[in-house]
């Protein structure tokens, strides 16, 4: 293995990004023109690798999908011979070196040689800068993304215990209502029972009463007569089976309360976890607009180290890159870049 395909070989193992960004460097001027292509590139490599970002070559079947995301679909048996073209190791896969080798026409030797630059501490300063700013607005994100999806099953959980609650509480009133009615009436044939007894009771007395005169007495007595010839069994009977009927209800009501209790019970750890979940949101909104303002550190980082760098291009646009998509992310009121049209690369003057 000559000299040039040794270093290729090493190049070919680092991460995707690094190996994108040594390209660009390459390209020179030509970054305005070919950047946004190269980004394409590696970003679709980092999707297609299980690794992710973390990977630096695709294996044959990762090859195929990508190269058909890109309707640069080969058969098996042409893939191969194009792999073996540009595959420097032998290994049968393809990084993305050797892709934009292959894509762009040109030799091994050719990407080795690609000049570099030098980059200024300051630059290397606003590149980690960036790259935690990044990373933070990408879990901020998909915390994010995560908590408005709990809370909005949250509040659909919310509506359901709150319409359960509702209706046991409307079968509890309407139990209740009932009950009231069963002990009216009760209270109604209790009190005719009563008024019956109060009668023969004040007639016996009538009777009884050695201060009455004869035709007082004859009368009453007639008239108690009379009233205990009456058949009391219905009203008794009456009087039990409405107690009867208030004591199933009075049990029905009972349940009903219990089913009440327990759906307010669940409809208030419904709406205790939705508020929390709210606060939750709210706190990763404050993180987004103190992670706006660092972003924004990492912009006037990068641009006045963009006046003193001697670094390649490539460097230059991926920082400036990364930072647009990590301004993509950020709500529409907060981001700094227009969004409306594609990327567009500013080498320094």
């Amino acid at each position: 293995m000559s000299k040039g395909n040794a270093e290729f070989t090493e190049l070919s193992k680092s991460q995707y990004k690094a190996q994108a960004i040594w390209f660009l460097n390459g390209l020179k001027d030509d970054v305005t023109k070919e950047g946004n292509k190269v980004w394409d590139f590696a970003q679709r490599f980092i999707a297609v690798d299980d690794k992710g970002a973390d990977g630096n070559e695709l294996d044959e079947h990762e090859s195929h999908k990508f190269l058909e995301f890109f309707n640069k679909t080969m058969t098996a048996m042409e893939m191969r011979e194009a792999l073996r073209t540009i595959d420097q190791d032998a290994n049968g896969h393809m990084s993305l070196l050797e892709f934009l080798t292959y894509n762009y026409k040109m030799s091994v030797q050719d990407v080795v040689d690609m000049p570099q630059g030098d980059n200024s501490a300051e630059l290397d300063a606003a590149q980690k800068l960036l790259d935690e700013v990044g990373t933070a607005i990408a879990e901020v994100q998909a915390k994010k993304e995560a908590q408005h999806k709990k809370l909005e099953e949250s509040k659909a959980a919310t509506a359901v215990a709150e319409a359960a609650y509702a209706k046991v509480k409307a079968a509890e009133d309407e139990m209740r209502a009932l009950e009231d009615e069963q002990k009216a009436a009760v209270a109604a044939l209790e009190a005719e029972q009563q008024a019956y007894h109060d009668k023969i009771a004040k007639l016996e007395s009538a009777v009884n009463d050695p201060r009455a005169s004869v035709v007082s007495k004859s009368k009453a007595s007639n008239e108690l007569s009379q009233a205990k010839q009456e058949d009391p069994l219905p009203l008794r009977k009456a009087k039990i089976t409405q107690e009867a009927s208030l004591r199933k209800v009075a049990k029905q009501r009972a349940a009903c309360e219990a089913a009440t209790a327990e759906a307010e019970a669940k409809k208030a750890e419904a709406v205790a976890a939705e508020k929390a979940l709210e606060a939750s949101v709210k706190e990763l909104e404050q993180s987004e607009t103190d992670l706006q303002a660092k972003l924004g550190e990492a912009q006037a980082a990068y641009e006045e180290a963009k006046k003193k760098s001697g670094g390649g291009l490539g460097v230059l646009y991926w920082m400036e890159r990364e930072m647009f998509e990590a301004d993509k992310s950020l709500p529409a009121r907060k981001q700094r870049y227009d969004h409306k049209a594609d990327f567009q690369f500013k080498p320094p003057q």
